[in-house]
């Protein structure tokens, strides 16, 4: 498999530079260091930093991050006890200050490692600590052995500094016995990424509209 060296030449100049500035700042910061969880041991100490970053993390405000929801925080919890159990369950946290700041969940199967969330505290945002999490995970699927790191979600511009292209989702929803729950939640759904999307296109527009101002 590649090692992290050979990815990184892979990156632009400018993406590997940030690579590197970026880890080297977070670093000179009391209490680094990063954790690496799997298996049921594992499990319940990174569910419990995960709850902690996400209740200072900007998604908490916005009613967003994992925990907001009940449901969504059970259903989160769930999962990783089921992956936890099959040996899929890995997942990464970053301390500064000796205090949970990022993390990282991923699954792994066969040699493919499926990046589900990544967060982080609000109060580490100029650190990118989320950024540099992501790089140390890519850098620990090279060492062992994973051939592709897929990074779930929307697609966002920090993604791409990473290298990689875009590949198709394929969404399975499953619903409860009824019709107006099956209705209530295709359009919960398809509202929230619709969403999305939206403030997607509407912050390229201010930024076209900022640079333009600007060359005037």
């Amino acid at each position: 498999g590649a090692t992290f060296e050979t990815y990184l030449q892979s990156l632009s100049k400018k993406s590997r530079y940030n690579v590197r500035k970026k880890r080297r700042a977070i670093e000179k910061l009391p209490g680094f260091k990063i954790r690496h969880f799997c298996g049921t041991a594992g499990a319940g100490d990174f569910l419990k930093a995960v709850h902690k970053i996400e209740k200072k993390s900007l998604k908490y405000s916005a009613g967003n991050s994992l925990i907001s929801r009940p449901n969504v925080w059970t259903f989160y919890k769930s999962i990783v006890a089921v992956a936890a159990q099959k040996k899929w369950f890995q997942g990464f946290v970053l301390y500064l200050n000796d205090k949970p700041a990022a993390f990282e969940l991923a699954f792994a199967f066969e040699e493919e490692l499926f990046s589900q969330k990544i967060s982080y505290a609000a109060e580490w945002a100029k650190y990118s600590p989320g950024f540099v999490l992501k790089t140390d995970v890519v850098r620990w699927a090279c060492e062992n052995g994973f051939k592709t790191n897929h990074l779930l979600g929307n697609e966002e511009p920090w993604k791409f500094h990473l290298g990689g292209s875009v590949n198709p989702h394929v969404y399975v929803l499953a619903y409860k016995p009824g019709i107006h729950r099956k209705l209530l939640a295709k359009w919960e759904f398809e509202w929230i990424h619709q969403l999305g999307r939206l403030k997607r296109i509407i912050k390229k527009r201010i930024t076209s509209r900022q640079k333009a101002g600007g060359q005037r």
